[in-house]
């Protein structure tokens, strides 16, 4: 992982022009793990619950318990792996004027917590200047550290280099946007199983 200066980064971004901070565009495609992995999770209506606001949370239609989330998480980081452009050059940022920071921070989400922040600590990410608002994600191990913390509430936007943006959320589902969304849609139906959510 390395930061890379805000100015630099929009220099580079010219196949991002359909993407706004301020305004999401109309189409997106929000897509979620296939229903066979969903019940093989013995948790068929994961998205039709809270996501992770129904862990240790009385009032969920089902409580979910911190160990049984992370290992829904699991299944999940199993399934992103998958996806075609992740190989590709991504890059993250928190949205608009929000920080890396997490400020409600859970009992179960310390030890998460404490190694997002080492990790952006040791590759000097931790700028409050707006000249480093980006950095590019170099490992896979990187990724999944900055999508725990985007489930758990750090409003994270990711770029990959193949014109797409999309967004990781606390359901364990993907929001992507691009230039032509069908054609997304197409491409990623030749490599990965999924299901198209509303």
């Amino acid at each position: 992982m390395k930061t890379i200066e805000t100015m630099h980064f929009l220099q580079q971004i010219e196949g991002y022009q359909f993407y706004s901070f301020e305004q999401e565009p109309k189409q997106d495609l929000k897509i979620g793990m296939p229903t066979k992995y969903l019940e093989n999770m013995n948790f068929p209506d994961l998205y039709r619950s809270w996501g992770i606001d129904a862990v240790k949370n009385p009032y969920a239609k089902r409580k979910l318990k911190p160990r049984e989330w992370k290992a829904f998480e699991k299944v999940f980081f199993q399934w992103l792996k998958q996806f075609p452009f992740l190989k590709e050059p991504l890059y993250s940022t928190p949205n608009l004027e929000c920080n890396w920071e997490l400020l409600n921070i859970k009992k179960w989400w310390k030890k998460d917590n404490k190694a997002y922040m080492s990790m952006l600590e040791e590759a000097n990410v931790w700028h409050t200047d707006a000249t480093y608002r980006i950095i590019q994600i170099e490992q896979w191990c990187e990724l999944k550290q900055l999508a725990k913390m985007a489930i758990r509430g750090v409003p994270l936007v990711f770029f990959s280099g193949l014109g797409i943006v999309f967004y990781i959320t606390d359901c364990l589902t993907m929001r992507i946007f691009a230039e032509d969304i069908s054609k997304i849609e197409q491409t990623l139906l030749q490599y990965i199983d999924f299901q198209i959510l509303h």
